[in-house]
């Protein structure tokens, strides 16, 4: 540090030898004047010395500022100056007493990461742009999509309408002149239509998911549940089945993708039992972090777990069309239903010991509705 004051009454300016070396002063030809000490300064920083010097009289604070002194050799260095005001028996100021010390490493150092902020800022920015932009386009393609399989899902609907019903009438009428063969021909076009009317109707419900979905709202989930459950009430009766509800929190929801969530994973259950009686148990609870967990446990055929990601994709199945009926987009359309609430829906399994599947939802939605 060097040291130096400043005889404010004959206004003249004393530097030791170290405050010389930090501005860049020969010692043996400093005279003091005003001026000589402002010529070390950088040009852009005097104008900051002087305000300083000026709050100091004015306001009676502690002289503090930084700036630059440009040394002979063209240098750059980082002065920290720091004063104290004296003042005479009647209050007037006489004298400003001070160090100065090289600040040059600490601030290269800031400058550094001014730098380095500055160009992650830009890195971020662009990147930012560039996801969104992306998201944009994703999110435009996705709205494509979705429009797409809800036309395509609602068009083809009319013309396989009118082909069932002309071979409905072509079986009522022309039955009594087939033989067999013929027969069998027209009831597997009716059987492979029915298929079809039922794989449009759930392309169908899986594109709505999105792109028609209803506000969140609380709902009690133990009454969706039993909502679920009635569907199946004459399965339920016929195959002796026991679907037993436990208590589960309320959450906010849509209520409509709710009730269809539960009913493809009841009907599920119910769909691949095994020999003995069917057995469903659905409980939920709340597991921090505004989660609930809710839980469906069967004691159906079940299935190696190796497959238990596969299950959940559209038009996938494990089991031959001829041993259960369906097309396979009912827990492709769950998974959707979870995954627009924010959650995410798993499932373990064994043959033979039935399956469980696991479903976390956020207990209050404060998602944006196009995420």
């Amino acid at each position: 540090m060097g040291t130096w004051h400043w005889d404010i009454t004959g206004n003249r300016r004393y530097f030791d030898d170290q405050a010389c070396y930090l501005l860049g002063i020969d010692p043996t030809t400093f005279t003091g004047d005003a001026e000589e000490v402002f010529a070390v300064l950088h040009p852009d920083d005097r104008e900051i010395v002087r305000q300083a010097l000026a709050r100091t009289l004015e306001r009676d604070v502690p002289y503090q500022t930084e700036y630059r002194a440009a040394w002979p050799d063209g240098s750059v260095h980082y002065i920290a100056a720091r004063g104290k005001l004296v003042r005479d028996d009647e209050g007037r100021p006489v004298r400003l007493n001070g160090l100065i010390w090289d600040i040059s490493e600490r601030r290269h150092v800031e400058e550094e990461l001014r730098k380095s902020r500055d160009d992650l800022e830009l890195r971020v920015g662009e990147r930012t742009a560039e996801l969104s932009a992306t998201v944009a386009r994703l999110e435009l393609v996705n709205a494509e999509l979705r429009e797409f399989a809800f036309v395509a899902s609602h068009d083809l609907q009319e013309p396989l309408r009118k082909i069932q019903t002309f071979c409905d009438m072509a079986q009522k009428r022309c039955a009594p002149v087939l033989d067999s063969t013929s027969k069998d021909y027209l009831d597997r076009v009716i059987h492979s239509v029915s298929r079809m009317r039922q794989l449009l109707s759930d392309l169908l419900q899986f594109s709505r998911v999105a792109s028609k979905p209803e506000p969140f709202e609380k709902i009690d989930l133990v009454k969706i549940v039993r909502e679920a459950a009635d569907v199946f009430e004459k399965t339920v009766k016929n195959a002796g089945a026991l679907i037993a509800i436990e208590s589960m929190p309320t959450i906010e929801a849509d209520e409509s993708q709710m009730l269809r969530l539960f009913q493809n994973l009841i009907g599920n259950a119910l769909k691949f039992r095994s020999k003995e009686i069917p057995k469903v148990k659905v409980y939920g609870k709340r597991v921090g972090r505004g989660l609930c967990e809710i839980v469906i446990e069967d004691n159906g055929i079940g299935f190696d777990q190796q497959f238990a990601e596969l299950i959940f994709k559209p038009f996938q199945r494990l089991h031959n069309r001829n041993e259960y009926e369906g097309t396979r987009m009912g827990l492709a359309i769950c998974r959707k239903i979870v995954e627009r609430h924010g959650g995410s829906v798993s499932a373990e399994s064994e043959p033979g010991k039935g399956s469980i599947f696991i479903i976390r939802l956020p207990v209050k939605q404060d998602r944006w509705e196009g995420i």
